[in-house]
């Protein structure tokens, strides 16, 4: 049974309460608060810690109601039935819910099959400002799950050592036909995932990343830092380092099927993945797969120190194995983009020294450097 229900246009303001172990069923909504109906939560300083539920571990926001949290900890929460489609670990919200969360902390709570932390689902949004998501976990989607086709706003947030411990999305993972992405002035660090996406996965979304950075997150396959499946991806000011892929040779950031590319103003460097491919970029790799090629803007990034041995640094723009790439090591491969434009971006080859060229394949110059060097 919940602690609170709320339902019917209810308004409930919540001021400095504990909510800590309570339980409920499957048809019991939120182990500590169930809201539905339109109904409206101002929630300040509360403390949900060690509640459990089926589907959501502390709080289920169903059927157009919003919740606003200010300074709120989540902490140690959990979702205890792996075999639903949906879950969340601390919040769930679904059918035009919004969730709406200021410096709030969302810590070692457990999804279940999805949303380590929290899930936005069935046309739901989610805002999230200065947020602290650690230690959260789920079989996929560490922290956040967006299932939404809504949109989802992060600012000036922290993922830090989330997990999913079998899926995709370390941090976070966005499903296919979701809304809008927009992620500033985040960072992203020792996030682990045992698939694709050590701290990020998007399919079929519109992502725009501004002022991101990417610390020593690892995947078991590709995209260390991110992977990406479909969509747009617009991406400014990123600084990506030390990311690394265990099995597969793309090791910063992975793009398939991706229709327009733009990046600019960025660092991909020492991003580290297994050298038992020639055809695969350790930097950041970009792939047509079986759609139409993309197109690609790329101004003033460096990418560089990246060591993948047959591919170290390469942004890549061919579909898998569609093209076997000498050992030259080129700073960036264009083949496949049906449109490409390079201004005064630093292409370097891995090791130093060993390729011919920066840059193979046609290309618009815009004063790029292509120099195989750093030094």
């Amino acid at each position: 049974i919940n602690a609170i229900l709320a339902y019917d246009q209810a308004k409930l303001q919540l001021f400095f309460n504990e909510f800590f172990r309570n339980k409920g069923g499957i048809s019991d909504g939120g182990a500590a608060v169930w809201a539905l109906d339109f109904a409206t939560i101002t929630d300040q300083r509360s403390v949900y810690r060690a509640n459990r539920n089926e589907i959501a571990g502390a709080m289920l926001l169903d059927e157009n109601t919003s919740y606003d949290g200010t300074n709120v900890s989540f902490h140690a929460n959990q979702a205890t039935n792996n075999n639903i489609a949906t879950g969340g670990g601390a919040v769930v919200a679904l059918q035009h819910a919004v969730v709406e969360c200021l410096s709030c902390i969302w810590s070692e709570n457990d999804g279940g099959p999805q949303g380590g932390a929290v899930t936005i689902d069935q046309f739901s949004q989610g805002i999230f400002d200065d947020n602290l998501f650690q230690g959260n976990r789920a079989l996929s989607a560490g922290a956040i799950a967006d299932t939404s086709s809504e949109d989802i706003v992060i600012t000036n947030s922290v993922f830090e050592e989330n997990q999913a411990t079998r899926g995709s999305g370390g941090a976070m993972r966005s499903h296919s036909n979701a809304g809008e992405v927009t992620i500033t002035g985040t960072q992203f660090i020792d996030n682990t995932s045992k698939q694709i996406g050590g701290a990020v996965y998007f399919q079929g979304a519109q992502v725009t990343m501004d002022e991101v950075s990417a610390f020593n997150n690892s995947a078991y396959r590709q995209g260390g830092f991110l992977a990406m499946d479909e969509g747009l991806f617009d991406g400014s000011h990123l600084n990506v380092r030390l990311n690394r892929s265990v099995k597969s040779p793309m090791a910063g950031m992975s793009f398939f099927n991706t229709t327009i590319f733009n990046f600019s103003n960025s660092i991909i460097a020492g991003n580290t993945s297994p050298t038992s491919s020639s055809s695969l970029a350790a930097g950041v790799d970009l792939s047509p797969g079986t759609g139409n090629p993309p197109y690609v803007s790329v101004n003033y990034v460096t990418i560089a120190g990246n060591a993948n041995t047959f591919a170290g640094g390469r942004l890549i723009g061919v579909g898998w194995m569609d093209h076997i790439v000498s050992a030259y090591n080129e700073g960036l491969q264009l083949e496949g983009t049906t449109s490409i434009t390079l201004n005064h971006s630093d292409l370097y080859s891995i090791p130093p020294g060993v390729g011919e060229n920066g840059i193979w394949g046609p290309y618009q110059d815009g004063e790029a450097n292509t120099n195989t060097d750093p030094q």
